[in-house]
This record gives structure tokens, sequence and C-alpha cells, in this order.
């Protein structure tokens, strides 16, 4: 079997970095293969959110799984469609769920004429909810508002924690959070 720092790096070679994983970066997903707790405070454009975008995919070629899911919380709805569109590009599924965890969800992809335009050709998609709980999106990105006070985003939570496809839960831009 290959080195856990082999595997990361051969993850992100696959998902088409433009460049070298930084040694913070190697050092921060390593800890995510020993299955331990980490919180990476790290320099603006160091490319943090790197870390949990290949968390679920280094997982699952690490531990030989079926699907992994990480969860993103983020209060800001920019960076979820930024990230969201710029993941689709390099073929990484990935969606957000709406603040009030309604029956369908956006996603958000640059290849079909069924939603709403966006700008550079992009389109807002629904899905249903059930997608998203079968583990269809390596990413799933959320308010910290939805998660937390819907009973819609606890029932999906517990659902996939049952199938045990969450490989992780992440918080981006913790500083703009203003209460949990």
């Amino acid at each position: 079997m290959a080195s856990p720092r082999d595997i990361i790096l051969e993850v992100a070679k696959k998902g088409g970095l433009p460049m070298a994983l930084k040694d913070l970066l190697i050092k921060a997903l390593l800890c995510v293969i020993e299955k331990r707790d980490i919180m990476a405070i790290l320099p603006t454009c160091y490319c943090k959110s790197l870390i949990y975008q290949l968390t679920p995919l280094i997982l699952k070629d690490y531990y030989n799984l079926q699907k992994s899911v990480c969860i993103v919380l983020t209060p800001l709805n920019s960076i979820m469609q930024d990230q969201i569109i710029a993941l689709k590009r390099i073929g990484v599924q990935a969606c957000c769920v709406d603040y009030n965890c309604q029956c369908d969800q956006a996603l958000f992809d640059d290849d079909d004429d069924k939603g709403v335009a966006k700008s550079d050709g992009d389109v807002i998609l629904t899905v249903p909810m059930s997608d998203i709980a079968d583990g269809k999106f390596t990413l799933v990105y959320s308010n910290p508002d939805a998660l937390l006070s819907t009973d819609t985003w606890k029932s999906m939570i517990q659902n996939m924690e049952n199938k045990k496809i969450i490989s992780c839960i992440a918080v981006d831009e913790a500083h703009m959070i203003l209460e949990w």
C-alpha cells in the first residue's frame, strides 16, 4: 500500500492542482488520514480550502471507501458558489443546501441548460435532498444556521452518518460566524 503522503500527492495530482501542495497543507491532510481533529490557522492565500476539498477524495482512496462526503459550513454564500463552480469544472461533485433546507437544493453546473443562468455560462440546478443524503456529492456546503436549526438537515446528517459516508465536517470562514 502507498504511504499516506504518496496518496495525498497522487490525489492532488489527479485533481489537476496547478501548484504543489504546501508542507502545512500536507501536514493537515496527514492528520485527517490519522482521524485527528485539526484547526488550520494559516495565512491568506495559503489555499486552506484544499484541506477539506481533498479530504473526502484522499480518505476514499486511503480507506478504499465507496462514498466519502465532506460537509462544509460557511456563512458566505459567495464563497459556496465560487467553490462549487470551481470544483465542478475539475470533476468534483459539489452542491449547497439553502438556508431553509427545502426539498430541492442548488447545484452549480456549467454544461446544462435546465437551470437559471449565472455568469460565465454557469447554471443553477436543483437536486433532490435524497441525492445529497445518499452521498452523490463529494462536498456539501451549508450555512451554519441551516445545519443547526432545521430538522431536515439534522435528519439528513443522521442518515449520512448511519451510512458511514461522512468523512469530515469542516468550518470555513469561522471568524465570520457571529453565533452558534
